[in-house]
């Protein structure tokens, strides 16, 4: 689609002789959100009654938002979606668009997330730029650990610049293949190896620093690893795993690649 989501449409998937049960089942199942649209019609259909207490349920079970209601035209909204908020394309369809997009973009972008512990969260993105003479890449990833039992707010960044080869690698990518440059996984590697860590102590900013090779490709990275305390004091000293913040980032945005890939594959 033209803001790169990945939809599931029976008009577009099903192909003579499918089985329509076993192919909508398993586009429920595997969807990360649900567009509910809601019409005199939908809302009389049986088959839609089926496929929203799906979603619904689905919803009960996962303690997260799936189902997302779209009203486009007047018509009785079923009673379990009475108290959410829809997207109403009968005013004005750009921005019930947009309203949309948003709500997906929580669900299904790669670029940023939130990783969910008992005792804190880590809100995470990942985003890459040229230097000042525009041949130079550098990638970015920045984490900010909250807590929710214990009062802290940690902001870790590691920051990798890429040598002339990997530079130019990169450039070559297409848009849509950029963020599955290795250059995170590489990453991730690295500081499992190394076991990364970093202590801070104080209200100080706390650094590392390494270069990345690789051998027979010819492409390097040095990598900058800075952690700082947020926010209020607590006066206690606190250990950054960032190996294993990095391994749940990566994790997280293969997790939403793959189910991308296979709601592909099952077109």
């Amino acid at each position: 689609m033209a803001r790169r989501h990945h939809i599931w449409m029976d008009r577009w998937e099903l192909s003579i002789g499918d089985s329509l049960i076993s192919k909508i089942q398993g586009a429920l199942t595997d969807s990360d959100a649900m567009l509910i649209v809601l019409s005199k019609n939908s809302v009389a259909s049986e088959w839609c009654k089926k496929e929203l207490n799906f979603g619904l349920m689905r919803e009960l079970e996962e303690k997260r938002v799936l189902v997302l209601p779209c009203v486009i035209d007047d018509c009785n909204i079923p009673l379990f979606l009475r108290e959410k908020l829809y997207a109403d394309f009968r005013r004005d369809r750009d921005a019930a668009f947009d309203h949309v997009d948003d709500a997906l973009l929580r669900i299904t972008n790669r670029q940023q997330g939130r990783l969910e512990s008992p005792d804190f969260y880590t809100d995470w993105s990942y985003d890459w730029s040229r230097g000042r003479n525009s041949k130079q890449w550098y990638f970015e990833w920045t984490f900010v650990d909250h807590g929710a039992s214990i009062e802290y707010c940690i902001l870790t960044e590691c920051r990798l610049a890429c040598n002339e080869i990997s530079s130019k690698r990169f450039q070559a990518l297409k848009e849509d293949q950029r963020l599955d440059y290795r250059a995170f996984s590489t990453l991730v590697v690295e500081t499992t190896m190394r076991k990364t860590k970093i202590h801070i102590k104080d209200a100080f900013r706390q650094t590392g620093l390494f270069e990345i090779v690789e051998g027979v490709s010819g492409e390097a990275w040095l990598v900058e690893i800075t952690s700082r305390r947020m926010g209020i004091d607590n006066g206690k000293n606190t250990m950054v795993h960032v190996d294993q913040i990095l391994e749940r980032a990566l994790a997280q945005m293969a997790t939403k690649a793959g189910n991308q890939q296979k709601r592909s594959s099952n077109g």
